[in-house]
């Protein structure tokens, strides 16, 4: 997605925020290993990743829920996990990428946002911006 530059025409769309324990998101990857990854993150993300980085694991999906709730909804379902996908810029900085959230064609859109962590739990901050063009 192109970077916006926050100004005069640039609008905050949505903001969104998340907590997730990593012990949560273990057992479930423990229980159903190729089944949860292949429904929660995309090729690209297991492959930065890797599938036994629990704590990055988290991160993602805390990223993910907080941009669902950024775009207007607490949980679009199962299915729209692999809509999104997350870009880490940095260790504590990411973009998001969806083909879910869709605004007017003469709309440019990009998310940004912060992950935080305190002990087992691993939180995510998401701001959707938005242009008109």
């Amino acid at each position: 997605m192109p970077r916006l530059e926050a100004g005069k025409n640039t609008r905050l769309q949505g903001i969104g925020i998340d907590l997730v324990d990593k012990k949560r998101i273990q057992k479930l990857i423990q229980r159903h290993p190729r089944r949860a990854l292949t429904a929660l993150f995309t090729a690209a993300e297991i492959k930065k990743t890797g599938p036994k980085n629990i704590r990055r694991l988290a991160r993602l999906f805390a990223a993910k829920e907080a941009f669902f709730k950024a775009a207007g909804g607490a949980w679009l379902g199962l299915e729209n996990f692999l809509k999104i996908e997350v870009h880490c810029s940095s260790e504590d900085h990411f973009r998001v990428e969806s083909s879910k959230y869709k605004v007017s064609p003469k709309d440019r859109v990009f998310a940004d946002g912060q992950f935080f962590e305190c002990g087992n739990w691993v939180g995510a901050q998401v701001l959707i911006w938005g242009s008109k063009i």
